[in-house]
């Protein structure tokens, strides 16, 4: 039941987002919409960030779990734009709603990604600390910087020349990087 319930919210807030800014959206809007009570909604999330941020989880995260090794990364982040152009209207919505809660999720997730790369990538070999946490910041600002970016510009450019310029630069670069820096 927990489940169907924030399934109904979210798609209740990205109804509402299709005609409103998520600033200008309360608890209160979305619980009447879906006809529930507050209590409801606070006992599934903190607030309608925390809904954001699940909702960018479960359609996106999900569908990108099995793909997140360094030979299918570019599958995964191609998914990842696919499913955010589909739902541009709430992807465009929540970053301007409230910038730094998503822009900061987002942060958090690309980095265990990139984090899981790294480790794979250097298998029992070994790199400083510092160098290992660089490349992981790196890589994850270079990747959600595009992200982004993309979006704030109204995904003007296709998702294809996106993932293929991406892929271009990650595979060309951060193998031969991390080799200049194993011990």
């Amino acid at each position: 039941m927990a489940s169907k319930t924030k399934q109904v919210l979210a798609k209740t807030l990205k109804e509402i987002m299709k005609t409103s800014p998520l600033s200008k959206i309360s608890i209160g809007d979305i619980t009447k919409r879906c006809d529930l009570k507050r209590q409801t909604f606070y006992y599934h999330f903190t607030d309608k960030y925390h809904l954001v941020n699940w909702i960018f989880d479960r359609e996106i995260l999900d569908q990108i779990d099995d793909f997140l090794m360094y030979e299918s990364w570019d599958k995964a982040m191609g998914m990842v734009f696919k499913l955010t152009e589909e739902n541009s209207d709430f992807y465009l919505n929540a970053l301007h709603g409230n910038f730094s809660y998503f822009y900061i999720h987002i942060l958090q997730t690309q980095r265990a990604v990139m984090d899981n790369i790294i480790q794979e990538l250097l298998g029992e070999k070994k790199v400083a600390q510092d160098d290992r946490e660089f490349f992981i910041e790196f890589y994850t600002n270079a990747f959600v910087g595009t992200y982004v970016n993309w979006i704030n510009n109204r995904m003007h450019e296709s998702s294809e020349k996106v993932i293929e310029r991406l892929t271009k630069i990650f595979r060309g670069t951060l193998k031969t990087s991390l080799q200049d820096y194993i011990k």
